[in-house]
C-alpha cells in the first residue's frame, strides 16, 4: 500500500497553493521512491564484484598451476596441476553463481521501483482529474 501517503496528502494540501501542495507531493513521491530503491546499489554492487572475486581466485589457481610446472622444471604432472586448475574454475563459478542471481534480482527490483514511480505519477494525474484540479491549477 505504497500510494496510501500520497492519496493522504494529496487530499490534505487540497485547500493549499498550488505550489506548496506540489513541494509536499513530490517530498512524499521522492521518500517512497527512495525507499523502493535503497537496496538496489548492494544488489548492483554484489553482481559486479562477484565475478571479480571469481577472476582473483582464477588469477590465484593459474598461479599454483605454474608454481607447481615451474617446481617440476617444466615436466607437466597432470595430477598435481589438476588441484590449482580445479581451484580457478570453482572461484570462477562460485563467483558466477552468485553475480547472475543478483544482478537478476536487481533488474527485476529496478522495474519493480520503476513501475511503482510510474503508477505514482498516474495516481496524481487520476486524482487531479477526479478532483477537477488537473491544467495549471492542478495539485
Amino acid at each position: 500500500m505504497y500510494f496510501l501517503p500520497i492519496i493522504a496528502v494529496y487530499f490534505d494540501a487540497l485547500n493549499e497553493k498550488p505550489e506548496s501542495a506540489e513541494e509536499r507531493l513530490f517530498a512524499q513521491v521522492k521518500e517512497i521512491v527512495i525507499i523502493n530503491e535503497r537496496r538496489l546499489s548492494i544488489l548492483s554492487s554484489i553482481a559486479a564484484i562477484a565475478p571479480l572475486f571469481g577472476l582473483f581466485g582464477t588469477v590465484l589457481g593459474m598461479i599454483e598451476v605454474f608454481q607447481r610446472l615451474a617446481a617440476l622444471g617444466g615436466r607437466a604432472d597432470v595430477a598435481l596441476l589438476s588441484g590449482g586448475i580445479w581451484v580457478a574454475l570453482l572461484t570462477t563459478a562460485f563467483g558466477l553463481l552468485i553475480a547472475i542471481p543478483s544482478l537478476l534480482a536487481h533488474h527485476y527490483f529496478s522495474r519493480l521501483a520503476g513501475g511503482r514511480s510510474d503508477y505514482l505519477e498516474l495516481l496524481i494525474a487520476r486524482l487531479n482529474v477526479l478532483t477537477g484540479k488537473g491544467g495549471e491549477n492542478g495539485v
